[in-house]
């Protein structure tokens, strides 16, 4: 079988295997190549508990050899090298038994190991065994790390415009044809489907973007975005918000838990917060569903085909039917039935001539 051990037994090592690059840990970088390298089990031995990526931790290197056996391949690693490859490390397993220690990797006898002799070591080919020491080094190595994911994703079809300014994490999935413009950010868990184009200034997080949209410089986190959807400028997606197919979201609109189904326009200046959106609905600009009173959320249902007029209110817990029409400038506290119109205006008060008394007095 083979195995790994990482020994972090110097407080310098420690650090450099905690330090926090994009949403996770040196250390976690380090096991991964271990694993992809093809090691089972890679144990971490520190004085301090550790953990990360499927690691097993262990307060001693003599409980962790206890654990071995003649026959099993090994690496140890003392220290933290984060710029060793998965392939670097597949080449010293080649080598049977590896031990990277000092800036040199050397090979070493499993039996006198678990023996507990004094180890016969053999300098084999070195590997890049940069560390991480200094705030310079940090930085160093966040911008590798942004380049092995940029140049994979590209490797894999996807297009980059301005690679520099195209920041993406570790956990990321972008399918082939995706097209990405600079000064763009996709973290965590996200998506991105075939034929979508992201463009500048759209942040994306624990997000998933289905095929052929266009999101234009626009936030999206925690939400899913089905296809063919035109969504921007300046739009804000949060807290599980789902928009359906072939749905247009235009500038300065926010979604909040709001699902939002197909063929709905919401065009610009909207609030939309713990709201269910039928198919083919239309919302006017500076709409806005109050769903908190100070203490509680409450839920607006809008149905399909239905038309909310700009600058109208919807005051929550509220259902607008089907077909049914609410007023431009109008404040709903009570549902609408299908097919009706509801209209909540103050009546205008017109005197005559005084506008331009007004305007043209003195000031």
């Amino acid at each position: 079988m083979k195995k790994a051990i990482i020994i972090l037994d110097r407080e310098e090592a420690l650090k450099s295997a905690e330090k926090k690059v994009l949403d996770r840990k040196v250390l976690d970088f380090v096991a991964h190549e271990l694993f992809e390298a093809g090691a089972e089990i890679v144990y971490v031995d520190a004085k301090t508990e550790v953990s990360a990526n499927d690691t097993v931790y262990m307060s001693s290197l003599y409980s962790v050899i206890a654990k071995m056996s003649e026959d099993d391949e090994i690496i140890i690693v003392d220290d933290i090298y984060p710029y060793i490859s998965a392939q670097e490390y597949a080449e010293l397993y080649r080598h049977n038994k590896a031990r990277i220690k000092d800036t040199k990797i050397i090979k070493i006898d499993m039996l006198d190991l678990i023996k507990g002799e004094k180890l016969d070591f053999e300098e084999v080919e070195a590997a890049d065994l940069r560390k991480i020491d200094d705030p310079k080094d940090y930085v160093a190595y966040l911008e590798y790390i942004y380049d092995a994911i940029r140049a994979y994703h590209i490797g894999c079809g996807v297009i980059m415009l301005d690679p520099k300014t195209t920041y993406i994490g570790p956990d990321v999935k972008i399918a082939n044809g995706a097209l990405i413009e600079g000064n763009v950010s996709i973290f965590g868990d996200s998506f991105i489907g075939k034929g979508t184009t992201i463009t500048s200034g759209s942040y994306i997080e624990n997000a998933r973007i289905g095929e052929d949209n266009m999101i234009i410089s626009s936030r999206i986190t925690d939400s899913i975005v089905h296809d063919h959807n035109k969504i921007g400028p300046y739009a804000h997606f949060r807290d599980h918000t789902e928009v359906m197919d072939r749905c247009r979201i235009g500038n300065f609109v926010e979604f909040k838990n709001t699902y939002f189904d197909d063929y709905s326009r919401c065009a610009h200046l909207t609030y939309l917060g713990d709201a269910k959106i039928g198919k083919d609905v239309n919302i006017g600009c500076g709409v806005v569903t109050v769903n908190y009173d100070g203490a509680h959320k409450f839920h607006t249902t809008v149905r399909d085909h239905a038309f909310i007029g700009s600058n109208a209110n919807l005051v929550a817990p509220i259902t607008v039917g089907e077909y049914a029409l609410v007023a431009a400038g109008s404040t709903i506290t009570d549902d609408v039935n299908d097919h009706d119109m509801a209209i909540a205006r103050p009546f205008a008060t017109v005197k005559e001539g005084y506008g331009y008394v007004y305007i043209n007095k003195e000031k």
